[in-house]
């Protein structure tokens, strides 16, 4: 059986990679990769996920989805999916994690 392998790489808004942190990636091994599911469990309880499929070309279309469930499940469509974490437990910062999920 051939087994998917997945890389993590985070970018913050103007496309700076930051390093993971220990809580995503505590959350990023409890993730469990099977049949094109992707299960995601948010690392912090204030915490909106925002899927994206990378399209390629200018007009990169997002589908939209918009999660604030601890918890989902994502078919996997497309080799390339951009995740966006968004922290709203600080309001002062609300800062933006964007992690790139990259299936070989």
């Amino acid at each position: 059986m051939n087994q998917k392998h997945y890389s993590y790489t985070i970018y913050t808004k103007r496309r700076k990679k930051v390093d993971l942190t220990p809580t995503l990636i505590r959350a990023l091994n409890q993730s469990h990769f099977t049949n094109g599911i992707i299960n995601i469990t948010a690392p912090y309880p204030e915490c909106t996920i925002l899927i994206e499929e990378q399209r390629g070309g200018r007009a990169g279309r997002d589908m939209g989805v918009s999660l604030t469930l601890p918890f989902f499940n994502l078919k996997l469509v497309t080799p390339t999916l951009k995740v966006v974490l968004i922290d709203h437990s600080n309001t002062s910062t609300r800062r933006k994690i964007h992690l790139t999920l990259i299936g070989e």
